[in-house]
């Protein structure tokens, strides 16, 4: 059966405890997933909240990462990470 709740996206960067950006996912109200861009350890991963989210969600929240927050690294003055 395909998704049919809403999608929603919240773009929020973190610099507390990670140096970066992520994207959440929600479906109604529930954070169900979050791409997160790493710019200090220079990668980019999924964390799954959901026990499981349809793949047309997944793909859905990756080309709306893609296009923003975006994959490009902070590039620092000093050159670190």
């Amino acid at each position: 059966m395909p998704h049919e709740s809403p999608i929603r996206y919240v773009v929020a960067s973190d610099v507390s405890t990670r140096d970066g950006v992520g994207l959440e996912t929600y479906l109604a109200d529930d954070l169900v997933m979050e791409i997160f861009r790493d710019d200090s350890e220079r990668r980019i991963y999924v964390t799954l909240f959901a026990d499981s989210v349809d793949l047309a969600v997944i793909e859905s929240s990756i080309a709306t990462f893609k296009e923003y927050p975006g994959v490009n690294y902070i590039e620092y003055p000093d050159g670190s990470a």
